[in-house]
């Protein structure tokens, strides 16, 4: 066991990390109030645990029976990719639920990390524990056995497996996010977006990494920290920001239907003028638009027209989305407020008094219309 006085200050951030990850992995799992998306975040959060403490038990160099804590040696980041997927698709799927075909994307990690370990043992030499990479770079020098041949390049693997996995996730809720643009006037798809891309930004910078050591030969402990310090910061984001932000608790937001392309729509040219007409004086005069859980069928069915029709005239001849249609209203709504206001209400109250439903979305699209954010325009006014 190490000497818990004398580790330094990393392997302290790490410990932390750890009991930061198994904090917010059981407050995800356990509240029922959490949506199951919620619940796979928690699963992804543990996994990341993993990574944390098999790093601490090397670079402290605590010896562990269980061979597979050394999990990332065995093809452990098999499992990561299939898990953001999942995860992905909760969000984009109001009735989301694990199925059973999902299990073919963990046949890796269960053969490779789970059955062939447990089985056979001994799958890699005892100085891959501590130099996973070193036991690729070295193949030809350190007379290893066929399959330990095979978990040497699987180091590699596991890394491209799990960074197409989170590829093909962005590309899903990205795709998705576009769709819903233009049925929820507040769409909250950064939150997963950002977890992907983080994700794929650190995967991204492993790979790099290791076919840098591959072809240059100049590995040293201490270059591990390139990809272990991300995935650190990734735990406390996720754990702070999931809290803060309610995003635990958030549904996903799915169209009610994936509207069709507008080639064989029947609206003629008089039915699209008008319903322009109608919906720029309902939002003027009535300001549906303050109300923060707004669809697009809400609106539809005040100004008495089919929900498709109102979506191709919002793109067509309005030529924008749902969602920046209401949000443009919104910030002129927040602009006012803010030049009335004598500072008798905060930025945050604006922001609820102006439809939107969070502060961060608030900023964010007051400084995209404006080019300034609510602060700068206070000041501006003064």
């Amino acid at each position: 066991m190490p000497d818990f006085f004398a580790i330094d200050i990393i392997s302290i951030i790490l410990l932390l990390s750890i009991l930061q990850g198994l904090i917010f992995s059981i407050v995800s799992i356990t509240n029922k109030g959490h949506h199951m998306s919620s619940r796979i975040l928690a699963m992804i959060m543990l996994v990341l645990v993993w990574y944390q403490f098999e790093f601490f038990l090397v670079r402290e160099v605590i010896e562990w029976n269980f061979d597979l804590i050394y999990g990332t040696r065995y093809g452990s980041w098999l499992i990561l990719g299939p898990l953001i997927y999942i995860y992905a698709l909760s969000f984009t799927s109001s009735d989301f639920k694990l199925k059973w075909k999902y299990a073919i994307y963990f046949i890796p990690f269960l053969v490779f990390t789970i059955a062939l370990p447990l089985i056979a043992g001994d799958l890699i030499p005892e100085r891959g524990k501590y130099y996973g990479m070193l036991t690729v770079m070295k193949l030809p020098k350190m007379g290893l056995t066929g399959i330990q041949a095979v978990y040497g390049i699987l180091f590699f693997v596991q890394f491209i497996y799990t960074a197409a996995f989170t590829f093909l996730s962005y590309r899903k809720v990205l795709a998705h996010s576009k769709v819903v643009e233009n049925n929820f006037s507040d769409v909250s798809y950064a939150w997963v977006s950002r977890i992907i891309f983080s994700t794929g930004i650190i995967l991204v910078t492993a790979i790099a990494f290791f076919i840098l050591l591959y072809f240059s030969s100049i590995y040293d402990r201490w270059m591990d920290h390139f990809y272990v310090i991300p995935v650190t910061l990734l735990i406390y984001w996720i754990s702070f920001g999931g809290m803060r932000k309610n995003e635990l608790t958030e549904r996903p937001m799915v169209p009610i239907r994936s509207w069709e392309k507008y080639e064989k729509s029947s609206l003629t040219e008089i039915q699209a003028g008008e319903i322009v007409t109608k919906l720029k004086e309902t939002l003027s005069k009535d300001k549906s638009y303050l109300n923060n859980e707004l669809t697009l069928s809400n609106l539809a069915d005040q100004l008495s027209v089919s929900p498709h029709y109102l979506s191709q005239v919002i793109n067509e001849k309005l030529n924008t989305s749902f969602y920046n249609l209401i949000n443009e209203y919104r910030v002129e709504e927040a602009k006012r407020l803010l030049k009335e206001s004598n500072g008798d209400k905060t930025i945050l109250q604006i922001a609820f008094d102006s439809g939107f439903n969070n502060k961060v979305s608030f900023n964010n699209y007051f400084k995209r219309h404006t080019g300034m954010t609510p602060k700068d325009f206070i000041k501006q006014k003064s």
